[in-house]
């Protein structure tokens, strides 16, 4: 009687370690699946954030556009790229970003903007020399300053401006910034937007 107490024991004990085990590799399991939860969760707030970074920038000179004659003629009359960072008060500013440049409040996201004039074109068929549609593209860039988050978002936006052609931006010889106007100056296709990128759009300052 006593001996099959003994074995009676054992075969419990094997049990409760099986069980055990079963019970630690579901834990296990668990905590791995939230680990890698909480990883695509923070990778996805991550590119979020560099997007909006990156549409902060073209915000920022679609804004100055709308409000200033001198930033537009600032575009038409540079043949190259012109550059633009949004500072640490999120205000535009000309030239490249620092290097480390942030302008959030946890100094962690960088963002700049690179415009260029594309064309000019009529804008109405019946008006010939009063009112002329400029057209520019934006390509805003945002990302993460650490090398530890390698997130960067860039965008593009097309916009247009419309003005007097022989206003304070108008352009008198487009082929000399090295642009090509139209061969059609009518308004076929009213300066049809095409985003390139994560946003494409037509802003109208």
């Amino acid at each position: 009687m006593g001996i099959y107490s003994r074995q009676q024991s054992g075969a419990a004990l094997f049990v409760a370690l099986i069980i055990l085990l079963i019970v630690s590799m579901m834990g296990v399991s668990a905590m791995k699946s939230s680990i890698l939860s909480e990883r695509m969760a923070f990778n996805t707030q991550a590119r979020e954030l560099s997007f909006q970074a990156a549409e902060t920038s073209i915000n920022g000179v679609i804004s100055r556009a709308r409000t200033s004659n001198d930033f537009v003629s600032q575009l038409l009359g540079s043949p190259a790229v012109v550059s633009h960072c949004v500072s640490a008060n999120q205000l535009l500013v000309d030239g490249a970003c620092a290097p480390n440049a942030t302008f959030d409040y946890r100094s962690a996201l960088s963002a700049d903007a690179q415009s260029k004039f594309q064309l000019q074109r009529v804008a109405f068929d019946n008006d010939t020399s009063a009112i002329m549609d400029f057209q520019f593209y934006t390509i805003g860039r945002g990302g993460f300053v650490s090398a530890s988050l390698p997130f960067e978002s860039r965008n593009r936006q097309e916009w247009r401006k419309l003005g007097p052609a022989g206003g304070p931006f108008s352009v008198g010889n487009p082929a000399d910034i090295g642009v090509t106007p139209p061969n059609d100056t009518s308004n076929s296709g009213d300066g049809q937007d095409s985003g390139d990128g994560q946003e494409g759009g037509d802003g109208e300052p």
